[in-house]
Formats: C-alpha cells, structure tokens, sequence
C-alpha cells in the first residue's frame, strides 16, 4: 500500500487461518526478484503474535518454483490440503523451533 512506506505486505492462508508476512523494504530491495517472480516462495524469519493476529517478518527469502513440480500428483481434489512434498532431500535450510 502506497502507506505503509516501503514494506510489503503478504497474506499467508491455510485451513488454520492468516498469517502476515512483513517485507521491510531493504529486505524487499534484496530479495525483489524472489518476491515478484517466485511462484512459490520460502521465508525466514522471527513469528510475532499479538492476540490472535501472526506476523512473519521475512528476513531471508528463497524462490522454491522449481520444487513446484515435486509435489505430489496423487491428491484428490477435495482434499488439495493434503499436497506434501519431501523437503529432506533439499538444498535449504530446516529451523528447528525446540
């Protein structure tokens, strides 16, 4: 929004609901081609949780569109939720949250 001054704003939905990604924007400035052409897009970054509403603050964002075609075809399409695609074997970072 012409607003916000610089940061970008992403909606993030799932069947639990919204979450907010915040771009700040010499984050968005680093990862621009990541965040306009990224089909599909991974995000870093630290979780802030104010009652019910959830922010991610991108720190670090990485364009997945070439795993797009790892997931699996065999879903029925009633039940797109249950997509999965194997993320072991991958060459990006796992955060462990323990």
């Amino acid at each position: 929004p012409g607003s916000a001054n610089g940061v970008v704003f992403i909606t993030l939905e799932d069947e639990t609901g919204h979450t907010n990604l915040v771009i700040w924007p010499d984050v968005f400035e680093r990862f621009r081609r990541v965040v306009l052409g990224g089909t599909m897009i991974g995000v870093a970054g630290p979780l802030q949780r104010q009652d019910s509403v959830i922010h991610v603050v991108a720190e670090k964002l990485w364009d997945l569109s070439p795993l797009l075609g790892t997931l699996t075809r065999d879903v029925r399409p009633d039940r797109a939720d249950e997509a999965r695609f194997d993320v072991t074997s991958r060459d990006f970072p796992s955060r462990d949250f323990h």
